[in-house]
């Protein structure tokens, strides 16, 4: 029997996905699980678990993450491709034109 599917995506890829975004959250906000976890509302075992992609979260506790963390959802809806894309990217560090003395 196959995996069931939420809006066309496997469960276990979608947990997977919904961790990866919360860890971007986390991330590039400095937060710690303990952070997260006030204002999810659950513990921060339960948090790091929602990162990990080991465990369903409720659907008013995602609402609450979306709420406070606008990008939740577009780092959500990033494909692996995308993220892949991503991580490869390096900065382009040129030197900036120098103004000329003449006037």
């Amino acid at each position: 029997m196959s995996e069931p599917k939420i809006l066309g995506i496997p469960k276990r890829q979608l947990l997977g996905n919904a961790g990866t975004a919360l860890l971007r959250v986390k991330n590039t906000r400095g937060l710690t699980l303990d952070e997260m976890s006030e204002v999810m509302g659950r513990s921060d075992e339960a948090i790091a678990q929602y990162i990990a992609g080991e465990t369903e979260m409720g659907f008013t506790v995602w609402l609450r993450a979306c709420d406070t963390w606008d990008e939740l959802t577009e780092y959500l809806a990033e494909s692996a491709a995308e993220r892949a894309l991503r991580a490869k990217q390096r900065s382009l560090e040129l030197d900036q034109p120098r103004r000329s003395q003449a006037a």
